[in-house]
């Protein structure tokens, strides 16, 4: 697991990279990400998509800490891991609120 914070004031935000870099789930996302169209924009390469012309994407979720708040933000699209839940210190807990 990686780990990268920014402080921004009083807010910490942390980066809880899980997979780095894999280019194979991104058509499922992106249906017209194939290859071939990746190729036509060699501008990606190498921040955006991989040397065989795959998107790169990665498996994180985000910690916002401020002074009265731990936020995880999460797009669960990973592997079922609780990597940022016990980073927070919330095993077990799953917090969801959508306003």
């Amino acid at each position: 697991m990686h780990l990268r914070s920014w402080t921004i004031g009083e807010i910490k935000i942390t980066r809880v990279l899980e997979i780095a870099g894999g280019g194979a789930a991104m058509t499922a996302i992106l249906p017209h990400a194939v290859p071939e169209a990746v190729s036509q924009m060699p501008w990606l390469t190498p921040a955006y998509a991989n040397d065989d012309n795959t998107l790169k994407s990665n498996i994180q979720c985000w910690i916002v800490a401020t002074p009265s708040h731990t936020l995880m933000i999460d797009t669960s699209i990973g592997n079922d891991k609780t990597a940022g839940v016990d980073l927070i210190g919330t095993k077990g807990v799953v917090i969801s609120s959508i306003n």
